[in-house]
């Protein structure tokens, strides 16, 4: 048993030192590994650098001061100054909505994606800790911050079902309404470059419904779409002085994130802007509704998102789009 669990260790380690991917443990593989070993070591190897005049040189501390030296030489600027007139010519391209989305926390599900993606021999870090070690800490910290959300929701408000409990409603559209209706819906697809955004408004009053429709680079998933097409729709309501607006979105993540925003911690900078965008409305609401009654802003966003460039529309968008 014990020699069986000595042959086992040695293949592991010369699996591991081999990083072969494309042949599993099993059935004696040393002499294997060892040879993919022996290759990479072999291929890898620098016996020899030239100069900057050309010299060639084997020594190890002539190999280490040329690397240096070329390296320092290619990332060493020989002119410390007028950075602004060179500067001046390159266009803008990060805006504060994209620094908000680089700068927002990561959530649970992009870290464990993350690292899911990973080889589970591979060195996440320059620590080599294993990343089957780093997933089993981030499973356990995660399990421990959702108890104490718990916890601490039980502490301030008492013992809630949070599983059971209602948080949405499916409205009814066919009732009487006063102000203004904004259907709202984004679009989102993992290998596309953009997110699609659209929202379609109409008036109880008669007015000639308005619409807009944006795309924006995608997002880290469809509900950070969702939010930014609430967000938009908002802000477009707000300029139009239309204060008393109901929204509707078919998306019931968004509604359970409005109505319980200490929840979702990774949304914490929409939910900020949200709140302060929400504070210019006198009347202010935001309802489920089925994907079916949500149409029209799901067609502008499905449209605007398969656009080429980057185009916003409001109003001026093209009526085909809407079916």
């Amino acid at each position: 048993m014990r020699l069986k669990e000595a042959y086992r260790d040695e293949e592991l380690y010369w699996h591991q030192k081999s990083r072969s991917s494309r042949m599993q443990l099993g059935d004696n593989n040393s002499k294997y590994f060892h040879a993919l070993t022996k290759q990479r070591r072999a291929r890898n190897r620098i016996t020899g650098l030239h100069d900057k005049n050309g010299i060639w040189s084997i020594e190890d501390k002539d190999v280490q001061s040329i690397a240096v030296s070329y390296f320092k030489d290619l990332f060493t600027t020989t002119k410390h100054e007028a950075f602004e007139e060179a500067l001046a010519e390159v266009q803008l391209l990060i805006t504060e909505q994209i620094n908000e989305f680089i700068t927002a926390p990561a959530t649970e599900s992009e870290v464990r994606a993350a690292l899911f993606m990973m080889h589970p021999e591979k060195a996440p870090r320059p620590d080599d800790k294993d990343p089957l070690e780093v997933l089993r800490l981030a499973e356990k910290e995660a399990q421990l911050w959702q108890s104490a959300q718990l916890e601490l929701h039980n502490e301030n408000l008492g013992s809630v079902d949070l599983v059971t409990r209602p948080r949405v409603r499916d409205v009814s559209l066919e009732s009487n309404f006063s102000g203004y209706r904004c259907f709202v819906d984004g679009s989102w697809k993992e290998n596309d470059k953009f997110s699609g955004t659209g929202w379609f408004c109409t008036s109880s009053n008669g007015e000639p419904p308005t619409m807009g429709a944006a795309n924006l680079r995608r997002s880290l998933s469809p509900l950070h779409t969702e939010v930014e097409a609430l967000l938009w729709a908002m802000k477009c309501m707000i300029g139009a002085d239309n204060q008393e607006v109901a929204f509707f979105t078919d998306c019931s993540d968004l509604v359970k994130m409005v109505s319980s925003p200490t929840e979702w911690p990774a949304f914490s900078v929409y939910l900020e802007e949200f709140q302060s965008v929400k504070n210019e409305f006198s009347n202010f609401s935001l309802s489920l509704i089925s994907r079916s009654a949500n149409v029209k802003a799901d067609n502008l966003a499905r449209k605007i998102r398969t656009e080429p460039l980057h185009i916003t529309y409001v109003n001026n968008i093209p009526w085909k789009w809407l079916f």
